[in-house]
Parts: C-alpha cells; structure tokens; sequence
C-alpha cells in the first residue's frame, strides 16, 4: 500500500478555508472568498470590493505546510524553510503596497 500524500486540493473551498488565512485576512482589513478558477482565494475590501486574486490552486503555502506538518506529511520545521524560501524569491513584491503579492504575502505567507 502507498503511503498517504498530503493533497492540497482539498483546501481552500468554502468550508475548509484555513483558520490562520482567515485570521490575517481580517488582521489587514479585507475579506477572502474561494475561488474556483486557478486561483485559491479572492480578495475583498471591507465594502465588498474585488481586489485580486492570489494563490494558485494546487500549491502549498504556509498554511497548508503548518496543516500537513500536524497531520505528520512534512517533518517539523518544513513551514519554517519554506516561508524563507518564499521570502527569499519574491523580493520587492512584498514590500508594494496593496496588490496580488502584497495579499499573498501577508494573508498565506504569515
């Protein structure tokens, strides 16, 4: 029998919207929808504004790493090495103000 594979699919529809993302999504202000094409969320402003859309469907961020590290998918630590990995690759983007990587930052990467 094959061992189990964490399948980050199955995140990021209505119900299973990570606690964490939702917490920062409400930390910087906006609200997040899922979404069903490509992407994993939409972004809104608090009066209900499309901002963007972030994530794309079928890769891990930090959420998802923190979840499968609990369910014993990933050793301690791999969060951690993988959020310095993105840090490290996406650069200035961060640092710009409220736009697609702005949100992916702050809402699935811390």
């Amino acid at each position: 029998m094959e061992p189990k594979q964490f399948n980050p699919n199955t995140f990021y529809q209505w119900q299973t919207i990570p606690t964490r993302a939702v917490a920062q999504a409400v930390k910087y202000g906006v609200s997040i929808m899922p979404n069903y094409s490509g992407k994993k969320l939409n972004v809104y402003s608090k009066k209900g504004v499309f901002l963007c859309a972030i994530g794309t469907a079928g890769m891990m961020d930090l959420h998802l790493y923190k979840i499968a590290e609990e369910q014993g998918f990933y050793p301690p630590g791999t969060a951690t090495k993988r959020r310095k990995i993105y840090l490290s690759r996406m650069g200035m983007k961060r640092k710009s103000g409220p736009a697609a990587g702005y949100y992916n930052l702050k809402i699935l990467w811390t």
